[in-house]
């Protein structure tokens, strides 16, 4: 009987230790787009993580909507940055820009090429973006350069985002 018990309780356990991540979903973000030059703008991510996780991404649909411009083409390369530290303490804006990359922002991601009006599934983070979301509050921005020769401001907006966090 203690080993019927003992199994039962071994396979309750490894089905609930399965490796499908933990996914917390995350508010939509729009982000002016525009060369930005180095500075990143940063929206405010509430939804923390419980646990200490190996590994944790951040996925959204990126939707770059140029602003008017001269140039050939209408595309936008990102990067995405995080930080646990509010960028601007004290500024009660919804997006929060500093001039340049500095100790608290950590780069999430590699350079994402958006062309405007073409939805993109984006996936960043790492282990990196596990020691950052088991804060209260957190960080996620980007730093943008527009493909134009000269342009208008546009958007970036993230949505459907969400958190995976794996063990």
């Amino acid at each position: 009987m203690k080993t019927i018990i003992a199994f039962l309780f071994l396979a309750i356990l490894a089905s609930s230790c399965s490796f499908a991540p933990l996914g917390i979903p995350v508010a939509d973000t729009e982000l002016t787009a525009v060369n930005t030059l180095g500075t990143i703008c940063y929206g405010e991510v509430h939804e923390k993580a419980p646990l200490n996780f190996s590994s944790v991404r951040y996925e959204a649909d990126a939707l770059y909507s140029s602003g008017n411009s001269i140039g050939p083409t209408q595309r936008l390369d990102i990067v995405v940055y995080a930080r646990a530290s509010d960028p601007l303490p004290g500024v009660t804006l919804a997006v929060k820009c500093v001039l340049q990359a500095g100790a608290d922002d950590k780069k999430i991601s590699d350079k994402i090429n958006l062309t405007s009006g073409v939805k993109k599934r984006i996936s960043v983070g790492g282990n990196t973006l596990a020691g950052i979301v088991t804060h209260d509050k957190y960080w996620i921005g980007v730093s943008t350069t527009d493909a134009a020769f000269l342009s208008f401001p546009g958007t970036v907006k993230l949505s459907s985002g969400i958190i995976k966090a794996y063990f």
